[in-house]
């Protein structure tokens, strides 16, 4: 980006980044999508999810944000991948 592109009333750079308005649409789908498997996910894992958390629980929380994060805001990204990943942490765990 070159220093002539920033400008402080340029809300559509602010709001949407590079990225065009109808990702945000996309953007809403995957966080709904993911957030339903996340909640199934956690139903599945049932009380070891639940209270206190051990050290080993709590690295499985964190990791399923940060799976979470990369499909929700990489437009290139599928979801595929990271529901992959999401089930194989449930299986591991």
């Amino acid at each position: 980006m070159k220093k002539e592109d920033i400008s402080f009333g340029d809300w559509q750079r602010w709001l949407f980044g590079d990225a065009p308005p109808a990702f945000v649409g996309e953007v809403l789908l995957r966080a709904i999508i993911l957030f339903a498997v996340v909640v199934v996910l956690m139903r599945l894992m049932g009380r070891r999810m639940k209270g206190e958390l051990s050290i080993a629980e709590l690295a499985v929380v964190l990791t399923f944000g940060a799976i979470i994060g990369g499909a929700l805001h990489q437009p290139k990204s599928g979801l595929l991948p990271s529901l992959g990943v999401l089930l194989m942490v449930l299986f591991m765990h």
